[in-house]
């Protein structure tokens, strides 16, 4: 149980140094593009800029991937340290904002979440609370698995999960796409009104739901 806990402890704590990392990258671009505050409509950066951060933010993903690789010995477990780490990477990401810039300002702020392979636009409490979940269970799995048992995931958990994934994914990507086919004047002069909640609601409760089970499952199993 103590190896176990000081591992997530490990894995938390590099987590929230990285999400430290990534704000200050994001505050100095602000600086530079949004002096007066970040707001819409986007101001888009040169594209050499911009394919440097499309390269950041692939490259921050393969990081935390690999610390998830390196942490554990099974491809279940590696998956679930993934999960952990990001959950708790991009929590911190956004109150380490909330920090040094005061932003976001409200629960509904606007944000844009990645830029591949087009701009995901959302406001920030959407992403955050899918991390939330999925670094609650994943951290609650991998202690369950202190004793070298290996977790059980079922396919209809699975199923749950990736489908949930998938219409929070569509509600994050939407305007992204769309905006894509009208070109970058389309992308330079959006302004989002409205977002998706009827795919993003649906899509936390599986994925929310996907976890219940996945932890009831093996904790039952005695796990």
């Amino acid at each position: 149980m103590e190896k176990g806990i000081s591992r997530a402890v490990g894995l938390g704590v590099f987590a929230v140094a990285m999400a430290y990392l990534e704000s200050a990258v994001v505050i100095y671009l602000r600086r530079l593009y949004y002096p007066e505050g970040f707001s819409f409509p986007m101001k888009l950066a040169d594209p050499f800029v911009a394919a440097v951060e499309v390269g950041r933010e692939l490259a921050t993903i393969i990081m935390l991937g690999a610390l998830g690789f390196l942490s554990e010995r099974t491809h279940a477990r590696r998956f679930l340290a993934f999960l952990f780490v990001f959950g708790i990477w991009d929590m911190f990401y956004y109150l380490w904002l909330k920090v040094f810039l005061g932003w976001p300002s409200g629960w509904l702020d606007w944000d844009v979440l990645f830029l591949f392979p087009v701009p995901w636009f959302a406001p920030w409490i959407t992403p955050t609370l899918v991390a939330l979940v999925l670094s609650f269970v994943s951290g609650t799995l991998l202690l369950m698995a202190r004793n070298g048992r290996e977790i059980r995931i079922g396919l209809p958990e699975i199923a749950l999960g990736v489908l949930g994934s998938l219409a929070c994914l569509f509600s994050f990507t939407f305007d992204g796409f769309r905006l894509a086919l009208r070109g970058v004047d389309a992308i330079r002069a959006f302004v989002p009104v409205r977002f998706l909640w009827e795919a993003y609601l649906p899509g936390l409760t599986l994925i929310t739901v996907a976890g219940g089970i996945v932890v009831e499952r093996n904790r039952g199993s005695g796990v």
